[in-house]
């Protein structure tokens, strides 16, 4: 089998934040807090919120788009309810951040996105919780305040995750995925939750990410529901219409089935280009022109008879037991 394990984990590193972009998230968010504190008290009868950063950051699964951009989500609490509806908050924090960069804020229906162009999206979810409130509730634009709890979805994903953060690169591999197809795909939530329900660990990249490829198909069927596993238990797919229901799942068989042939190839270069036709020829790795495998198996047999003792180098510089002059003892057996 071609293995491309080293191929995905750099894949990643591809796909991920930089230190220098991670310095100026923190800057900006720094900011943009700072900027709706002073607002609000000076501008408002409401209480100051406080802020915490959520979403696919805190959760280590934060991607860079295809377009080189990605998006943060920084949630404002409010720990009393509001005397003015859902919107006119949301409306607030839109006020506050005016003039935060070059370009307006959007008011969208469940944040308000503030833009650094050609860089990244703050997204600012506006919520308020009561001591006696089991869980927050979010401000909706047209439809007031909803129940949902982002910070104990975070929680349940954190039970989920593996020790040396596999299951968190596998989310990452799939939303790079979803996010080069050509329509309108399931939220990065659905992704990270479908990958948590059905991740078994592999000592390989590729073999665990088409393992999850393939369970995700069996647990959605035709229907690609996700059920939201916290507070308020919605489905998280009900934003998408049938046919891009339909399109999802054709996408996920399609990736599957070269995944499989990618897994079954004996020559990395081949099997590289099946997944770079799903992840992005600019971004995932091109292979070797040969059976990768093969040449680690001969590696190890080297190594072997050397720690035995039995090595010996023919006139070629080959490492074997047969004939040639005996191989000198070294510390240095690259395993």
């Amino acid at each position: 089998m071609a293995n491309c394990n080293k191929l995905f984990l750099d894949f990643n590193t591809n796909i991920s934040l930089v230190k220098k972009q991670v310095d100026a998230l923190i800057k900006s968010r720094k900011a943009v807090e700072a900027t709706i504190v002073k607002y609000f008290k000076e501008n408002t009868t409401l209480s100051v919120p406080k802020f915490w950063i959520q979403g696919s950051y805190i959760m280590k699964t934060l991607v860079i788009k295809k377009d080189g951009t990605y998006d943060v989500d920084l949630g404002v609490y409010f720990m009393d309810k509001p005397e003015v509806e859902a919107k006119t908050v949301q409306n607030y924090v839109k006020l506050a951040l005016k003039d935060q960069t070059g370009t307006t804020p959007e008011h969208r229906q469940r944040c308000v996105r503030v833009i650094y162009a050609g860089d990244y999206n703050i997204d600012l979810p506006v919520y308020y919780k009561l001591n006696e409130d089991d869980h927050p509730f979010i401000a909706v634009k047209d439809n007031g305040w909803e129940e949902s709890d982002p910070i104990n979805l975070k929680k349940w994903f954190e039970d989920k995750k593996d020790s040396n953060g596999q299951l968190c690169r596998i989310v990452k591999y799939l939303k790079v995925w979803a996010d080069k197809l050509n329509f309108k795909a399931p939220s990065g939530i659905a992704l990270s939750v479908w990958a948590a329900n059905n991740y078994v660990e592999n000592e390989r990249e590729d073999v665990a990410f088409l393992n999850v490829l393939k369970a995700i198909k069996l647990e959605i069927g035709t229907d690609c529901n996700c059920l939201n596993p916290e507070s308020p238990f919605d489905d998280l797919t009900t934003r998408l219409d049938a046919t891009q229901k339909e399109k999802f799942v054709t996408a996920l068989t399609s990736i599957i089935d070269d995944g499989e042939l990618a897994i079954d190839s004996d020559n990395q270069l081949e099997a590289s280009k099946k997944w770079r036709a799903h992840l992005g020829k600019d971004r995932f790795p091109e292979g070797k022109d040969e059976d990768v495998d093969a040449k680690l198996e001969l590696l190890n047999a080297a190594k072997s008879v050397v720690l035995g003792g039995s090595a010996k180098l023919n006139k070629e510089g080959e490492i074997q037991t047969a004939q040639g002059i005996n191989h000198k003892p070294h510390k240095n057996y690259g395993g």
